[in-house]
């Protein structure tokens, strides 16, 4: 009995020694590391951060944008030198010979030497200095000598280059200029010959006094309206007249200018009322003969042609269309005196 109790002993001993302490195969590792290691295998080195240890926080690496996009400054056009009219391409001028290899055109010159504008004087034709923007008081007294018609590009006029300008005889042009004050128009004033001052589009009834005193040919043809002082001033003005940006007048303005001694362009007229009709058919016959030009005017009313049977000078209609058989009855009677289209001329009575 003692020896089987042994025995039973033993052998329980035998089988708990030879698994003493090796319980890892029947109780499953549910750790979370374990957990973790199954799921995405085993750990790399640098994941064995000790469980006391925290691993460093980095700062995120700031975002790289993209460097803003500076506008390009436009490239600015180099600016135009001025072009200077020097002696010695005048002397080349006047001798018909080129200048760098091409042709001489006095109108591209901004600036002139006062020696060539004397060396000019000796030119008989017609002088165009359109692109002139700048003269000297010698300058413009050399070019007032110059025996023919006279163009200049100025933008400005000073009191004094105007009165030089002003001895000149014969056509003076200064169709660049957009303003003149009180003084340039007197100055301007004494001029004989013809003054042409179309890209004025304002003017002073001190001015338009002023101008007016000129003689020749007075061309306006920049202002789009009157006063009545202006209209009064300008039927004093000895010479032909061009309104021709007028598009209507007031029967006292029609009165006055009917006065004028010279010729009378007012082809920016579309509209003939009787009263307009009236005044300006007042215009008086000159020696040399005169002209009123009316050729914007379309039509004609019966009322209006009754006022050219006392017409004494010529009246330019050729923008006229058609007119009635009154109306007919009234211009033939001057029909030597009236310019119309040929077209409509078979409606006078007697041709």
């Amino acid at each position: 009995m003692l020896k089987k109790c042994g025995m039973m002993i033993c052998l329980m001993t035998l089988i708990g020694c030879g698994k003493a302490g090796d319980t890892s195969q029947d109780r499953p590792d549910l750790s979370d590391d374990a957990v973790s290691q199954k799921a995405t295998g085993p750990p790399s080195r640098k994941a064995n951060v000790p469980p006391s240890r925290k691993a460093p926080r980095t700062k995120p690496l700031p975002e790289r944008t993209a460097p803003a996009k500076t506008a390009k400054k436009p490239k600015l056009a180099p600016e135009k030198q001025s072009k200077k009219l020097t002696l010695e391409i005048v002397q080349l001028f006047l001798r018909g010979e080129k200048h760098q290899g091409k042709q001489i055109y006095t109108a591209s010159f901004s600036t002139i030497e006062d020696a060539a504008a004397a060396e000019l004087t000796k030119h008989d034709k017609p002088v165009f200095l359109n692109g002139l923007v700048e003269i000297s008081e010698p300058a413009a007294q050399s070019l007032a000598q110059i025996q023919s018609n006279l163009a200049l590009g100025l933008v400005d006029l000073s009191p004094p280059v105007a009165a030089e300008l002003a001895k000149h005889k014969g056509f003076l042009s200064f169709n660049r200029l957009s303003d003149v004050s009180d003084s340039v128009a007197e100055k301007l004033g004494q001029h004989q010959g013809g003054l042409f001052l179309s890209g004025l589009t304002e003017l002073t009834e001190t001015a338009s006094e002023g101008l007016a005193k000129s003689t020749g040919v007075l061309a306006l043809n920049g202002l789009t309206k009157l006063t009545d002082r202006q209209a009064e001033f300008f039927s004093r003005h000895k010479g032909d007249l061009n309104l021709n940006g007028l598009s209507a007048l007031t029967a006292s303005q029609a009165t006055d200018l009917g006065q004028t001694e010279g010729g009378l362009m007012l082809k920016g007229i579309v509209a003939l009322p009787e009263e307009v009709a009236a005044g300006l058919c007042q215009h008086p016959q000159t020696a040399g003969g005169s002209v009123v030009v009316l050729d914007g005017v379309t039509s004609l009313s019966d009322q209006a042609a009754v006022h050219f049977e006392s017409i004494q000078c010529t009246f330019y209609l050729m923008g006229l269309v058609d007119f009635s058989d009154r109306a007919a009855q009234s211009l033939s009677k001057k029909k030597t005196l009236i310019q119309i289209q040929d077209q409509l001329r078979y409606r006078l009575k007697g041709k």
